[in-house]
């Protein structure tokens, strides 16, 4: 497929992109399901945007809350693991703490 295709389609609109779609819809007049043509994304998604908008003046996601707690049992496990070996990569880290504390973790940066 196309890479601006690829970089459009289905991804999350950002903050920018939410406000020309509301500077079309206010300001130019455009129908949402044209705005939702021109942006690749479904009239309902501009609807949404729209009354957001007009809820809270504002377009920005809500943030979320991080309720995870970091024990520090798995610090100190993460310390005595990378001492242990020091030339592990964060997914071998990963596989073996998921598998002693049966909870998954991410190691996205």
């Amino acid at each position: 497929m196309d890479p601006i295709i690829d970089n459009v389609v289905g991804k999350q609109a950002s903050e920018n992109t939410k406000y020309y779609a509301l500077y079309s819809y206010f300001v130019l007049c455009l129908s949402k399901t044209r705005i939702a043509t021109i942006f690749c994304k479904s009239p309902s998604t501009i609807s949404s945007w729209i009354s957001q908008y007009m809820d809270t003046r504002t377009v920005a996601r809500q943030g979320r809350r991080n309720t995870q707690v970091v024990l520090d049992e798995h610090i100190d496990w993460f310390m005595g693991f990378y001492k242990q070996n020091p030339l592990a990569f964060l997914d071998e880290a990963k596989f073996v703490y998921e598998k002693m504390f049966a909870a998954s973790i991410s190691i996205s940066m």
